[in-house]
């Protein structure tokens, strides 16, 4: 889904931008300038791929195969007792979506979105831009699950600024409520 927007944006008082429901990318277009205050962010945080899918998927687990792996997009998801998923995507210009982390007896992280910001003017960053990876569950079973890879954030910009943070890191694995089996993957970084 893409906004287009003729003049300047300011993101404050705790303000969330984010591309909504559903595996879509997210784009922004401002012609003058874009401000995101110290309390405020751009995040498509797991809105990515669910567990399970995307083209790095992490590959799923369960008893008695143990825990699942971790999501992979702009680096390769780590394993747990099964395989982490593949890294794949375009570091020069980051559009997909990040992959969900593979199952085990809990449900695993979804992948990180993908957005795309282009301002004409300054981008100025206090707060943070993220597209990071879900975590895994934390409840029940014995074999963990695997986190989801981070997600795409493209910036084209006039001039960028700020003291804030700009990520899309994988998420978190679990280990399920035994020592059965290693804890699943983490999820790989985005693009």
């Amino acid at each position: 889904s893409a906004v287009n927007v003729g003049g300047d944006v300011l993101v404050t008082g705790g303000g969330v931008m984010s591309q909504g429901g559903g595996a879509t990318n997210a784009q922004w277009t401002v012609a003058g300038n874009l401000v995101i205050d110290s309390t405020s962010r751009i995040d498509v945080s797991g809105q990515g791929y669910g567990q399970n899918g995307g083209p790095g998927a992490g590959v799923a687990g369960g008893y008695p195969v143990g825990s699942g792996g971790g999501g992979g997009y702009g680096g390769q998801g780590a394993s747990g007792s099964q395989p982490g998923g593949a890294g794949y995507g375009s570091v020069a210009q980051p559009v997909d979506l990040g992959s969900g982390g593979g199952s085990g007896q809990i449900w695993a992280g979804a992948g990180g979105g993908a957005v795309r910001v282009v301002v004409a003017g300054f981008l100025q960053v206090d707060g943070e831009i993220l597209a990071n990876g879900g975590n895994a569950g934390n409840a029940g079973g014995t074999a963990g699950a695997g986190g989801g890879s981070g997600g795409s954030i493209w910036l084209t910009v006039g001039q960028l600024a700020g003291s804030g943070a700009i990520g899309a890191n994988g998420g978190q694995a679990n280990q399920g409520n035994t020592n059965t089996f290693p804890r699943g993957g983490g999820g790989g970084g985005g693009g």
